[in-house]
């Protein structure tokens, strides 16, 4: 799962090729585990060609605000840095801030 307003993560992945982080909503993707080793690659392919959304694991969610809780321990990072395991409980807002150089 990962939560942006922009089309990347993680070092330049394109995983959401479409999110446009000037239309002040975010974007949220889950990505449910792959049944084997065969489908973990066609998805993996399929993040390679900006087809990701054609695979039957993968959900895509746009609005601006985004909510979700986990109900088990889960593993987490936030900005790459690791948050432990923990039962997460997370609101997400979109808004506008002026920025001055």
């Amino acid at each position: 799962m990962t939560v942006s307003n922009h089309p990347y993560f993680g070092g330049g992945v394109k995983i959401m090729p479409d999110a446009d982080p000037h239309d002040g909503k975010l974007d949220l993707i889950i990505i449910e585990k792959p049944k084997n080793k065969i489908r973990l690659l066609k998805i993996v392919k399929a993040l390679l060609k900006n087809k990701l959304y054609d695979q039957p694991e993968v959900h895509r969610y746009t609005n601006k605000k985004l909510e979700f809780q986990t109900h088990r321990l889960e593993l987490a990072q936030a900005d790459g840095e690791e948050l432990g395991a923990h039962i997460y409980n997370y609101r997400f807002t979109s808004k506008t801030l002026d920025f001055w150089l």
